[in-house]
């Protein structure tokens, strides 16, 4: 009923004059535009509420989905779903639950400023002409003077009921500064401009995607009325937010991106099979039974990972490790976990501190498959080093877990040079190793790094793209979180 009243109020604020509030674009019109197939558009998926259409979305990896925050923002998951494969946003196609919803941190529902949202699904949707991942915007794109089309099932007029079929509109890129002066300089740079002569994407199409040259530039997300010159409708803009697209979920990045990637749910690049007995205090976290992350026994009851692994998990009743084998959903013994404390400094934007440490609720059987991994000494010295580092990430962008533990061998790179690849934001707590063509990426996150005198020097944390080699792995310094760490 909340949500009914809500979009009401939504559609009543899309006035003739300007309104003193920004408008979510949910539930409304696309303005001039025609009818098009789900082929031409494989990409888009229609949000739904127990079976009804909500919002848009587009499909950015095979099992995640990209859409805006506003339309998730007062949602359970098990509330919502995606159709996909279909011109009709009620039948057709095929239709998946949602698992998991993350809206950004920083969404401000007033100022609309990071107005996106990334879905889980609770399967993988099967790729064929009629649904195929969308490309994202790349990192050194220049803004200004394109042209998009943008698409959805948006209602024709304003109140009126949602069409069957799927539409679609051209839009052209407007100028900042020219938006701007629109909307009296409410225009972030988390958001680009585009619009046409009575042609706009109005509320209905919430969330659904902004293509130019088969790229997805925006995310339908807000504006003043429907196809008014005057105001031209806004979009979160998905070049500056690659980052947060990339902060949970798989990636493989072609560019330089704007923010810090967490290396999970991804793939060892230039890896190997190795066996649990030659990596025995490797260990798989688990959430309702799937594996999400990596981490390492340090204590008979203890396991050591990243804090970004476990931040945003809350039911610890339903985590759980897997250890002592070389697969991650079979084998070995499993054991729930009891609490996760991440360091209390954990900056989930900078990445600093990215350490948490696991208590199971009994102790692991130690073996030849389960031993505790010794920890780098305080008094260290830094350089020079070589490490492997293992985990269960996918092989390839967008494919299945592997079900054997892979391995990879690196290099330390000095702290100069990394610093200098990353523009200085490496700190003491981070440390950073790589090899061309060879990487630990997104998926072995909270994973162990392990020097080649069998000593634990990282935790798997964050980096710029895969296996490139203008931007090494970054770790989280184990050494100079012995305090933390307590064992």
């Amino acid at each position: 009923m909340f949500k009914t009243l809500l979009v009401a109020a939504l559609l009543a604020l899309a006035v003739e004059a300007r309104p003193k509030y920004r408008v979510p674009r949910l539930d409304g019109r696309i303005v001039g535009g025609y009818d098009v197939r789900i082929d031409d558009h494989p990409y888009q998926i229609s949000l739904q509420y127990h079976g009804r259409h909500i919002c848009g979305g587009s499909i950015i990896a095979a099992n995640k989905i990209l859409t805006a925050a506003h339309c998730t923002i007062l949602y359970e998951e098990a509330d919502l779903s995606i159709r996909y494969g279909s011109t009709i946003q009620g039948e057709g196609g095929y239709v998946v639950a949602v698992k998991e919803i993350m809206e950004h941190d920083g969404y401000n529902s007033n100022t609309m400023d990071l107005d996106f949202s990334l879905l889980t699904l609770v399967s993988d949707i099967q790729m064929y002409e009629k649904a195929q991942i969308v490309k994202l915007d790349a990192r050194d794109a220049v803004e200004g003077g394109r042209t998009a089309i943008v698409t959805g099932w948006g209602a024709l007029y304003s109140g009126g009921p949602a069409p069957t079929h799927l539409k679609a509109v051209e839009v052209r890129e407007v100028r900042r500064s020219e938006c701007n002066n629109a909307y009296g300089g409410k225009i972030s740079k988390w958001m680009i401009c585009f619009s046409a002569t009575n042609k706009d994407a109005c509320q209905g199409d919430s969330g659904g995607p902004l293509v130019a040259d088969g790229a997805q530039i925006g995310v339908v997300s807000w504006g003043y009325g429907c196809a008014d010159p005057q105001y031209p409708g806004v979009y979160s803009n998905v070049q500056k937010l690659r980052g947060f697209i990339n902060f949970y979920w798989l990636f493989t990045l072609e560019a330089r991106p704007n923010s810090r990637l967490p290396r999970l749910d991804g793939r060892i690049v230039g890896g190997y099979d190795v066996d649990i007995e030659e990596h025995p205090y490797q260990v798989s976290l688990q959430y309702y039974g799937s594996h999400f992350c990596g981490g390492s026994i340090i204590a008979p009851n203890k396991i050591l990972t990243a804090a970004h692994c476990t931040v945003k998990r809350k039911e610890r009743d339903h985590m759980s490790i897997r250890y002592g084998s070389t697969t991650k959903e079979d084998g070995g013994d499993v054991v729930q976990v009891k609490d996760v404390e991440e360091h209390s400094s954990f900056d989930s934007y900078t990445l600093e501190f990215d350490v948490s440490v696991i208590t199971l609720v009994s102790d692991i059987q130690m073996g030849k498959n389960a031993r505790i991994v010794e920890l780098v000494p305080r008094d260290a010295v830094e350089g020079g080093r070589t490490a492997v580092v293992t985990g269960w990430g996918v092989l390839e962008s967008g494919g299945p877990f592997p079900t054997h533990l892979k391995a990879v061998k690196l290099r330390e790179v000095s702290r100069t040079e990394c610093n200098v690849a990353y523009e200085g934001v490496l700190t003491d707590v981070m440390i950073c190793f790589g090899e061309y063509e060879k990487d630990s990426c997104q998926g072995d996150s909270g994973g162990p790094l392990v020097s080649d005198d069998g000593v634990q020097v990282g935790i798997v944390s964050w980096g710029w793209g895969c296996a490139d080699r203008r931007w090494p792995g970054i770790y989280s310094n184990v050494q100079k979180l012995r305090d933390f760490i307590n064992v």
